[in-house]
């Protein structure tokens, strides 16, 4: 085998967040490019600023599952039938999808657990669906149980050889959008487009 030379190699594989790629870069410029002997009030003032980094990184990590839970939060108002005339937002529609299309259908969050940076961003969807006049759940929730929409998703997933219910977020949403207005479909979430399943359910169908 041509792997064979490697099998005795030993390798280290370093994982760190973006802000621990930063700061290696920023300490490596600083300190070890720069070939000197700093004194040690120079060491203790980076010091202090590698701490302040390492606050900072926490303190993202809190931000994030605080928007997280306050996603939930919206995700059960929702499913308690509750806020259905409430304008949609980015965490709103993200919430709103989560009920309509529980799991196993993959969505923001899942995405966001997998460390998978998803094929549309949920602010750019929610302008996308404004622009098709959904602006709230409870439109949002009426619109994808229309005979022609759901025959659209019918499609999808009969392309993919799977349920309707395991469509992705993004697939719903294309369908959704490209069935009310195709070029908004195309200016605002071409990415979706590129979806065999999406572009045949939306154009091969005769309507």
């Amino acid at each position: 085998s041509k792997w064979r030379g490697l099998r005795r190699l030993t390798v280290e594989v370093q994982i760190r967040s973006v802000l621990d790629h930063a700061w290696a870069e920023i300490e490596h410029e600083l300190v070890y490019k720069a070939g000197m002997e700093f004194p040690p009030d120079y060491r203790r003032r980076f010091s202090a600023v590698a701490g302040a980094f390492e606050i900072l990184e926490n303190e993202l990590l809190t931000l994030r599952a605080d928007r997280r839970s306050l996603i939930e939060r919206h995700r059960d108002t929702y499913a308690a039938g509750k806020d259905v005339g409430r304008r949609l937002d980015a965490g709103r529609l993200v919430a709103a999808m989560c009920v309509l299309y529980q799991s196993p259908s993959l969505g923001w969050l899942q995405y966001e657990e997998r460390g998978v940076r998803p094929l549309v961003t949920a602010p750019a969807a929610q302008r996308a669906l404004e622009a098709v006049g959904i602006v709230t759940f409870g439109q949002l929730r009426t619109a994808l149980t229309r005979k022609r929409v759901e025959h659209r998703l019918e499609d999808c997933a009969s392309l993919k050889g799977i349920l309707v219910a395991d469509l992705t977020h993004f697939e719903v949403l294309a369908l959704l959008v490209g069935h009310r207005d195709p070029g908004v479909l195309r200016e605002r979430l071409p990415e979706l487009l590129q979806l065999p399943s999406v572009a045949a359910a939306l154009y091969e169908r005769t309507p």
